[in-house]
């Protein structure tokens, strides 16, 4: 545990092995795949959320101050848990709050936006 006043360092932070070692530790049978930002781009985003198993559990990490507009919490990461998306490339992320917590949605194009910004990713949670 650490403590700041830097809102960008505010937070649980995940890294690379964060949650295989949660996984592996805690003897759950877990396994992650993760694809970071340099991986997400506008014209792939939805052709990645399509093609997970929807047995699967999507997190998506991004900033939440480019993602709900607040210039204030800008570079602020976050995470939501990927829920569905309709024809019109709509995405229903599931937020845990504090803040705008529940179901929440916006344009995939947004959301894509708001991973690049904070350099985020997605994590594919799945039985291994």
């Amino acid at each position: 545990i650490s403590y700041t006043t830097d809102p960008k360092k505010v937070g649980l932070h995940i890294y690379d092995d964060t949650l295989p070692n949660l996984f592996h530790h805690f003897n759950l049978p877990f396994k992650e795949k993760y694809i970071g930002w340099q991986y997400i781009s506008d014209w792939n985003f939805e052709d990645i959320l399509n093609g997970i198993n929807p047995d699967y559990d999507v997190m998506i990490y991004f900033d939440f101050g480019r993602l709900y507009h607040e210039e204030k919490n800008y570079g602020v990461g976050h995470t939501g848990l990927f829920v569905s998306m309709d024809k019109s490339s709509k995405i229903e992320l599931l937020n845990p709050g504090p803040r705008f917590l529940g179901l929440n949605n916006f344009a995939s194009d947004d959301i894509v936006d708001a991973i690049r910004a904070r350099e985020g990713g997605i994590s594919i949670i799945y039985k291994g």
